[in-house]
């Protein structure tokens, strides 16, 4: 296992902004074309592109899902309120948060005045929550898309030109480093993340100080995958896990027969050898409707990526402080990758 470092998650998503820009791109040249119907075809393709890799195709053969070559499936497995689900494909879990947030929204619309996204990517949360305001409200707020990578500000940048009247600035934004220079001191806010700090294996609370300072009144939903922060007992088994875990058992033979399956896999489409048990993943037939391996399945794949492991100890221990309210913990909500569920916190800035 590699360590997940900023440059890595850097160069990792340079490319996946690039692919997403490419992707869009003929939409984009299409005048006819609504940014949300190119939004909602570049997330359906995002699922589309999980079945070019095997370890997914695999472990949905083992869940008795038909696999034929060079054709997507009919279905999928994802997390729905804590449990595994079977939902078609095309089934978009990530609009579960927008309107969440536009509820939200819609609720605080005069305590209001910017809404700022941390690791924004492209913006396609924003652009998203907007469309689902009034059009009065979506101008008077002002949204902040904010992101470390170049490609990533790009393509949201290419976004805005099909969205004249939206009241939005696109800013350089680094978790290691947060800097919210760019803010006009003490507006009320509200602060979104969505599998950004995903991106950083232990979260240092400036972050978190700076957004309180900046703010008058702040608010803030998190939706990061990290349900299974909230069992002790899967957080210590992870605690203790020793990298490539999931290959102990694994002879030399069996190794080197992966190896070969992947590549075959890579070249031809083909492969024999399942791999639907990579990261020490554990999922049955008998698993669909049930939420006993769920955390248990994230907690591994986590371990295995490298991902956030202290999001909620932080915000437990400024709750604990008296610096912020937790409002919301909806743990393991939802999940269009099924062994990375993502749970939703909200909490507000106290002392206002």
């Amino acid at each position: 296992m590699k360590k997940r470092t900023a440059l890595k998650s850097k160069e990792s998503y340079e490319d996946t902004w690039n692919d997403a820009l490419k992707i869009m791109q003929s939409d984009i040249i299409n005048k006819d074309k609504h940014l949300i119907d190119i939004l909602d075809n570049l997330l359906k393709n995002k699922v589309h592109k999980r079945f070019e890799k095997k370890f997914f195709r695999d472990f949905h053969k083992k869940l008795g899902i038909p696999m034929k070559r060079n054709q997507l499936p009919r279905e999928r497995l994802v997390v729905q309120n804590g449990e595994y689900r079977i939902v078609p494909l095309n089934t978009i879990l990530d609009y579960n948060f927008i309107d969440i947030l536009a509820e939200f929204v819609q609720e605080k619309e005069n305590q209001l005045d910017y809404v700022i996204e941390l690791g924004s990517g492209i913006g396609i949360n924003l652009f998203l929550l907007a469309y689902k305001l009034e059009p009065a409200l979506r101008k008077r707020l002002r949204f902040f898309s904010c992101e470390f990578t170049d490609s990533g500000r790009k393509a949201c940048q290419e976004l805005l030109k099909l969205r004249d009247e939206f009241p939005m600035s696109i800013e350089y934004f680094d978790y290691y480093k947060p800097d919210f220079s760019f803010l006009s001191p003490k507006k009320n806010v509200l602060f979104i993340t969505a599998h950004s700090i995903e991106q950083i294996p232990q979260i240092d609370r400036a972050v978190f100080t700076e957004m309180l300072e900046v703010s008058n009144q702040c608010y803030c939903y998190h939706a990061e995958p990290v349900g299974w922060q909230y069992d002790e007992a899967v957080a210590s088994q992870r605690l203790h896990l020793k990298p490539s875990h999931w290959k102990e058992n694994r002879s030399k033979f069996r190794h080197r027969l992966e190896k070969i399956d992947r590549w075959t896999f890579s070249r031809f489409g083909i492969g024999v050898v399942n791999i639907g048990g990579k990261f020490g993943i554990d999922i049955e037939k008998s698993d669909i409707g049930r939420s006993d391996k769920v955390s248990t399945n994230a907690a591994m794949y986590s371990f295995a990526k490298d991902y956030n492991a202290n999001l909620v100890a932080v915000l437990k221990e400024m709750q604990s402080e008296g610096l912020i309210k937790i409002d919301t913990e909806m743990i393991n909500l939802y999940g269009k990758n099924p062994f990375n569920p993502t749970s939703l916190i909200s909490w507000h800035k106290i002392g206002v």
